[in-house]
């Protein structure tokens, strides 16, 4: 097989996704611009080959068992955790700051993962430290997603009229623009950016932060993260709806 011929089998064979699962040849040879009698021979043999199988009434084709038994194999292979570490390792080394995972745990934010920053001053995050949800960007953007009645619970936890109307207010804002900002919140001249994440059900598991001291990090640097921080999260999620079916 020439690499022109392989590139044109893999092109058709990447036609085939979760919104369009199901291919005729026409069709397909419209789609990927190539010969009806070039899709129909890669068809075909993607077919012998068990990647593809073909409807008898329709002579349409749709993905086949041999691509499950490649999931299999990928999906034994996967682990969060190393998933985890290369996207904070990789956060930290590109913003120079620190990067931590966080997980909620008992109500409470659970920090269990960190890339520390290979400059001088750094924050003290540690794996393994625990802080309320009220408190800081790591634990807010998972009270913000809470069930009514747990959220209640750690509204009580905040005593004072005032700070109880402000942390209303950003968890309403975390809701409306899905992340949020602190400035010395827990810990003083330290600002963090946090984003959170949903398990398959849209419900909220745990933070992702990228922070570091305030002086490094103006307003205007500390949103310029927020793309890396989203890309991020969507490979962790990624990975976790793999794993977690």
């Amino acid at each position: 097989m020439t690499m022109k011929s392989l590139r044109n089998a893999l092109r058709i064979l990447d036609a085939f996704s979760l919104q369009r699962p199901v291919w005729g040849v026409r069709e397909l040879s419209q789609y990927s611009g190539l010969s009806p009698s070039v899709v129909q021979r890669a068809l075909a043999a993607f077919r012998d080959g068990g990647f593809l199988q073909q409807c008898p009434q329709s002579k349409r084709y749709e993905p086949g068992a041999r691509f499950w038994e490649y999931g299999q194999i990928f999906r034994s292979r996967l682990r969060l955790d190393d998933v985890i570490a290369r996207e904070l390792r990789a956060l930290a080394d590109a913003s120079g700051e620190t990067a931590w995972f966080t997980v909620l745990d008992n109500e409470q934010a659970l920090c269990v993962q960190v890339a520390q920053s290979a400059r001088d001053v750094i924050i003290a995050i540690r794996s393994g430290e625990r802080t309320p949800l009220f408190l800081g960007s790591r634990g807010k953007v998972m009270l913000a997603f809470m069930p009514p009645a747990l959220r209640e619970r750690q509204l009580r936890q905040v005593t004072a009229p005032a700070a109880q109307r402000r942390l209303l207010d950003a968890l309403a804002t975390i809701k409306r623009q899905g992340w949020w900002l602190s400035r010395g919140e827990r810990l003083e001249n330290v600002t963090g950016l946090s984003v959170p994440l949903f398990n398959a059900g849209g419900e909220v598991f745990a933070s992702l932060t990228l922070g570091g001291p305030t002086s490094r990090l103006p307003e205007k640097v500390t949103m310029s993260h927020l793309p890396a921080l989203l890309a991020a999260r969507r490979a962790i999620a990624a990975c976790w709806h793999t794993l977690n079916g």
